[in-house]
């Protein structure tokens, strides 16, 4: 019976410890722990100086206010065309060559683009939000096109798509795809925002940029899987709390 209860929490454990071993064993035949591939006793020593470095929860800090600047942009701009687009059939089909661009672009090549345009500090913000807007833009599109006729029938008799039914009624009917949408695209965006400050090598605190930095400075590859620990447990939280939060709005609803 308590096996029951804690069944979930259970096998993740013993998931979580396989994979700890499978990582112990690939270090080992690997061999070399310093410069090729540290095992998990080399990386979560490092872990543990990185989490006593003032630095270090700067470096966060600054991730995720850059990743949260651009997604709630994103949020933003994917509720104004994607209420649009759902409502009016025409609007969609012209939208549809510009959300499937960026798609399909490859992410480095709006990077480049945008530390050309303006500059590397503010290059990864503008990223993050080229690439979470096409999915929240689907799941408002969807959102909005998928509210059942007769609802619809009774929001024509009421003004139609005037802006405060879209806004008290159809929007909030949309809630659950666009929640679908933002559990989708977060933990992407947080992995576009470190992916271009590796690249970018944008700003003096960032996880993107100090992997940048232990990576050409550092003779110890323990660091890369230290930092990539951290953004593995922020992603964790994150998730946590996303679906604590969705699971409290769909029982309120």
């Amino acid at each position: 019976m308590i096996f029951t209860k804690y069944k979930k929490i259970t096998f993740s454990i013993i998931g979580f410890l396989l994979l700890i071993l499978i990582w112990f064993v690939i270090a080992e035949i690997i061999g070399e722990k310093v410069l090729v591939f540290p095992g998990p006793i080399e990386t979560f020593n490092y872990l543990r100086n990185l989490l006593i470095t003032k630095s270090t929860y700067l470096s966060i800090l600054n991730s995720l206010w850059k990743m949260l600047v651009g997604y709630l942009i994103s949020i933003m701009l994917a509720l104004f065309f994607g209420t649009i687009a759902g409502l009016f059939n025409n609007f969609y089909l012209i939208f549809k060559p510009f959300i499937t661009t960026l798609k399909t672009i490859p992410t480095a090549c709006l990077l480049f683009l945008f530390i050309v345009m303006i500059g590397f500090a503010n290059a990864p913000i503008f990223v993050v939000i080229l690439v979470a807007f096409p999915i929240l833009y689907e799941a408002v599109v969807g959102g909005i096109t998928n509210i059942p006729k007769n609802i619809n029938d009774a929001i024509s008799l009421d003004g139609g798509n005037n802006l405060l039914n879209v806004i008290k009624i159809k929007i909030p009917l949309a809630f659950n795809y666009i929640l679908v949408g933002i559990a989708s695209s977060f933990a992407l965006a947080f992995k576009v925002e470190i992916m271009s400050e590796v690249l970018s090598g944008a700003t003096v605190y960032g996880i993107g940029t100090s992997l940048k930095y232990v990576q050409a400075n550092d003779v110890n590859m323990a660091g890369i899987l230290a930092w990539g620990t951290i953004a593995i447990l922020i992603l964790l939280v994150i998730e946590l709390l996303s679906n604590l939060i969705k699971k409290k709005l769909i029982k309120n609803n």
